[in-house]
């Protein structure tokens, strides 16, 4: 939606209704379009994407991450996509800050591994849950995404 309720397709057909603005001015408006749609998939598959590593991490499925749930999981969680070999995670393949990625990298060998997912601050229970209630919830859990993916250089 538009501002005052309008949708994209009614502004389009108003502008076929009032006259035809110039071949630029309607390329541009295209454009423009096709890019707010994508930045809006985008945001809908990383929260699709973050919904369904919290379903991985409530495994009894009550919309809340127990400690036990979240410690007995997150390296598995986290791990999830890589190769059977593999247990490591270079920065390429994560949508980590480096601030973040560096942090979590404990022996600073330039991969993240379930050590360095165990051992990390990052992922300390506590760090998550900032209500102190027990339970991650999905706004905490969102809370981690962003500090993840937004932490700032050092």
């Amino acid at each position: 939606m538009t501002p005052r309720g309008r949708t994209w397709i009614g502004l389009i057909l108003k502008r076929k209704q009032t006259g035809a603005p110039s071949r630029s001015t309607g390329m541009a408006f295209v454009l423009a379009t096709a890019m707010a749609g994508m930045m809006a998939l985008s945001a809908l598959a990383q929260s699709d994407s973050r919904r369904e590593v919290f379903r991985d991490l409530d495994t009894d499925g009550n919309g809340c991450i127990s400690r036990a749930e979240f410690e007995a999981n997150k390296v598995r969680v986290i791990f999830r996509k890589a190769k059977e070999n593999e247990v490591k995670l270079r920065f390429e393949d994560t949508h980590l800050s480096r601030a973040a990625f560096d942090g979590i990298d404990i022996d600073k060998n330039g991969f993240i591994t379930p050590s360095d997912v165990i051992h990390s601050p990052l992922f300390y229970f506590d760090q998550i849950d900032v209500n102190s209630n027990g339970c991650i919830d999905f706004q905490e859990f969102e809370g981690l995404f962003t500090k993840l993916e937004t932490a700032p250089a050092k």
